[in-house]
């Protein structure tokens, strides 16, 4: 084992509970064996779509958002950067990828870029929290996109660029909306998803968190480091081939799951 164990539960993010929540196998590869993950088309334009946004919104604090033609030229140069990395393009082209990213920003601009006042952009935070059965303590942490005023409601918000639409049942299965309102203090959660398509549209998906959401939670969240922390001391990390994310497209680590556990992963 190269990581300890006060290090894998001590301090904890939605990524990495959701991580064990779906396939502990996958966990393990990735937090403790840190195996290497081959950046793909898709993760990188999400990384240099967030970066745009993050420069969008810090220059609308600082004075002004910047036009759309500008932000384009944002995307472009990120894109640009952030394109170099990819070793696994899964079918994507750089040029059209490019095409879309400059799409999706005219979209995202006028519907959210507009409308929302930013309060801080990119902001890293980590609280204390506590497991309502067990009594522990530890860290959570979480990077969020951006802090914000709309209208009269203060927000925190995540962008997603994706190749669908995502449904309002969202906030069921992920983590990040109850663990930043946690953060924040801040009681109402958006998602503003952006589909990566020839012709990009904008998703709002709004939620409003509730104190009996943040207990679950907690709850979940001291579940989810006992488990970890039983399968670290007996090795036992059993893979998910039942998750719809348990793919060889999905999934990086498929030939160390096939190699370790048997059987085959779904293509």
């Amino acid at each position: 084992m190269t990581v300890k164990l006060d290090k894998l539960i001590g301090l904890v993010s939605p990524s990495r509970l959701e991580t064990a929540q779906v396939c502990m196998a996958k966990f393990c590869f990735r937090y403790i064996e840190r195996e290497p993950e081959p950046w793909n088309a898709a993760m990188q334009f999400g990384t240099a779509f967030d970066e745009t946004v993050g420069h969008c919104f810090t220059a609308k604090k600082a004075t002004r958002l910047p036009t759309i033609k500008r932000a384009q030229e944002m995307f472009a140069s990120e894109w640009d950067y952030a394109a170099g990395a990819i070793e696994v393009w899964q079918g994507e082209q750089r040029g059209a990828l490019l095409d879309i990213g400059v799409k999706c920003v005219a979209a995202w601009q006028p519907r959210i870029g507009r409308h929302i006042k930013p309060l801080a952009v990119q902001e890293h935070l980590t609280e204390q929290v506590k497991d309502p059965i067990s009594g522990d303590t530890f860290a959570l942490q979480g990077f969020l996109d951006i802090r914000g005023t709309r209208r009269t409601v203060d927000i925190v918000a995540d962008t997603k660029t994706s190749k669908k639409a995502y449904s309002q049942s969202v906030f069921q299965k992920r983590m990040q909306p109850v663990s930043y309102t946690l953060l924040t203090g801040l009681n109402t959660f958006e998602y503003h998803v952006v589909t990566r398509t020839k012709k990009p549209a904008v998703q709002v998906l709004r939620a409003t968190i509730t104190d009996d959401d943040r207990r679950g939670f907690l709850i979940r969240a001291g579940i989810l480091r006992r488990n970890i922390a039983h399968a670290y001391r007996t090795g036992d990390w059993l893979p998910n081939r039942d998750s719809n994310l348990c793919s060889k497209r999905y999934c990086a680590f498929w030939s160390k799951c096939e190699a370790r556990f048997g059987g085959s992963v779904p293509a």
